[in-house]
């Protein structure tokens, strides 16, 4: 930086706005906000708008990482407010701001203007830089996955992989679009088609190569929350938690807390189904205790019915109360939405041939025990089937479970 004359605020706000992409790859947040606040103090005194919003959004992006939404909100608004004319017309730059504002939107489960956010970068982004594509089209998909628009969700990620697969100035783009593809074909239920590539690219291997001390690996984050959902599917609760317990301890020693929220909910939910009540109502008390403030609904709402019944049993304990009923609220909302009682039988996500054998023996009286015997299954087991049948069904208990299977038919009436 001496060899650089003080007057060149170009070449100086530049090599700040690098160092400070070097430091946030590092896990160095503090040093890298650093740099990005000079980059933009150089940039806004020499007339440079590009690196003044570059530099803001990439701020705000560290934000968002250590889970301050509202901060990274305000900065992506004063990004786009930079990056916009006179006349209303927006310079291809805001489209970073633009793809903040929607992940933020998501999260805090206004999915329209997330949507309205998404489309309008995606416009810019054509001409500004495939990566943003890519990760908004993968948005984008996710919120057609909330609506329980499967079709739709797949058609976007199979334009998000054709731009991964033609941008070839970084293979991490490849490994986000995959590791959601993959996600989705979980919840579509195309578990064998998950599994497959789960083995092609020995993703359990992949996860276990953990990366460098301190190192910000956002691939390695992707691809254990890839696999542990893949155990899911399969009732392997057990071995997701050890991944998640693992990606979690990483993003608690950086204090990544956007990260650490999220993995506490699904470790929440992974204990639950473990009947591990009294731990699971630590673990979601401790999330719900770091989120409340930033107001994030996504995060809970993406796990489910067994976030749902989880977070009845909190409001039961007056576990941070008001926000409890407002997330119970959200959930009660989000099932009036995705599944009107006159089209049941195409919004009722799948049940597998193994849930079906467990909800017929449910119909006929069976317990769990007497289940587990008659499939030769662990109780375990029985009872990850009848949660996921549960949750599937959009019910609470076995009698309302065998009472909307017969509504719909998947099991014979009396």
């Amino acid at each position: 930086m001496k060899l650089v004359p003080e007057n060149d605020l170009f070449t100086r706000s530049l090599i700040f706005d690098n160092l400070g992409m070097v430091h946030l790859m590092f896990g160095d947040f503090e040093a890298a906000i650093d740099d990005f606040s000079l980059a933009v103090d150089l940039s806004q005194k020499g007339g440079n708008q590009m690196i003044t919003v570059g530099g803001l959004c990439n701020t705000a992006g560290i934000w968002m990482l250590q889970g301050q939404l509202k901060r990274a909100w305000d900065a992506n608004l004063q990004a786009l407010e930079l990056a916009t004319d006179y006349t209303g017309r927006r310079l291809p730059i805001a489209a970073k701001a633009l793809l903040g504002l929607g992940e933020i939107s998501r999260e805090w489960n206004d999915l329209q203007g997330a949507v309205a956010y998404y489309e309008e970068g995606l416009e810019l982004f054509q001409s500004y830089g495939e990566l943003g594509s890519i990760l908004s089209y993968v948005s984008l998909a996710r919120i057609h996955e909330i609506q329980g628009d499967y079709p739709a969700a797949q058609e976007v990620v199979n334009l998000a992989r054709k731009l991964a697969r033609d941008f070839t100035a970084s293979q991490m783009d490849d490994e986000l679009v995959e590791s959601y593809q993959v996600q989705l074909w979980l919840v579509m239920g195309e578990k064998k088609r998950a599994g497959r590539w789960v083995e092609e690219i020995n993703l359990k291997e992949l996860v276990n190569r953990n990366p460098p001390a301190g190192y910000f690996d956002p691939v390695w984050e992707v691809r254990c929350q890839t696999l542990a959902r893949f155990y899911m599917s399969r009732d392997d609760f057990q071995a997701a938690r050890e991944i998640i317990e693992r990606v979690l301890a990483a993003a608690e020693s950086a204090q990544r807390m956007r990260s650490v929220i999220r993995y506490l909910a699904v470790l929440s939910v992974l204990l639950y189904l473990q009947e591990e009540k009294e731990g699971a109502l630590e673990t979601i008390s401790q999330a719900l205790g770091l989120a409340q403030e930033e107001g994030y609904v996504r995060t809970f709402l993406d796990e489910g019915q067994p976030m749902e019944r989880l977070l009845y049993t909190a409001a039961e304990l007056e576990v941070h109360p008001a926000y409890v009923g407002r997330l119970l609220k959200e959930f009660g909302s989000e099932s009036s939405i995705k599944k009107p009682e006159e089209d049941l039988t195409n919004l009722v996500e799948p049940l597998s041939r193994r849930e079906l054998d467990v909800l017929e023996l449910l119909s006929s009286g069976k317990s769990n025990q007497e289940i587990a015997g008659i499939l030769h299954i662990s109780l375990s087991t029985v009872k990850g089937h009848t949660s996921n049948i549960y949750g599937k069904l959009s019910v609470r208990n076995r009698i309302q479970a065998v009472s909307r299977g017969r509504e719909l038919g998947i099991i014979a009436e009396n």
